[in-house]
C-alpha cells in the first residue's frame, strides 16, 4: 500500500517534502505530485527540505529558480 493509496482512503490532502537543489527535486516533487493526483489525493504544495543559507544550493537562489519553474509550469502548485 503507497502513501497515495492511504490518502486517498482517508481522503487526506498532502505535502510533498522534497531534497535540496533544483533540477532533482523540481522533477521528484513533480513526479510525486502526478502519483498522488492519479489516485484523487489533492496536493497543497511542496517544502523543499535541507537548502543551506550559502552557497550555489543556497535557500534564497533555490527559492527563486523552484518558484519561478512553478509560477510558468504549474501556477496552481504552491511553493
Amino acid at each position: 500500500t503507497s502513501n497515495a493509496q492511504i490518502a486517498a482512503k482517508l481522503n487526506a490532502p498532502v505535502v510533498l517534502v522534497g531534497g535540496k537543489g533544483v533540477g532533482n527535486a523540481v522533477d521528484s516533487t513533480n513526479l510525486n505530485a502526478a502519483y498522488f493526483k492519479s489516485f484523487g489525493v489533492a496536493v497543497l504544495g511542496s517544502i523543499f527540505n535541507k537548502l543551506p543559507e550559502e552557497g550555489y544550493y543556497s535557500r534564497v537562489k533555490c527559492k527563486e529558480a523552484v518558484e519561478s519553474y512553478y509560477n510558468q509550469f504549474e501556477p496552481k502548485h504552491k511553493v
